[in-house]
């Protein structure tokens, strides 16, 4: 896994345990569970287009640069959470 992405996940993890441990249902229904689906689909989509970009390479097309530039605007770091509402 890419070390940006691990430490990401610690960070995400580490500061999520409290908020949903003292989260009452209404908030999970309401407010945490929408927003773990919209990221979930996001990191769904992203994963395509990483896959897309890796065959692309392999086959040494030309299309290759195109869809690396399209993965680099799409994941760059902080993630904007505009994309999960």
């Amino acid at each position: 896994m890419n070390p940006v992405v691990s430490d990401l996940s610690v960070f995400v993890t580490v500061r999520t345990q409290a908020i949903l441990f003292n989260a009452t249902e209404s908030m999970l229904t309401e407010y945490i569970i929408p927003m773990a689906q919209k990221l979930k689909n996001r990191a769904v989509e992203i994963r395509k287009k990483e896959e897309a970009y890796c065959v692309e390479k392999r086959n040494n097309s030309e299309n290759a640069s195109d869809l690396e530039e399209e993965l680099t605007e799409v994941c760059t770091f902080p993630l904007s959470l505009n994309c999960c509402l």
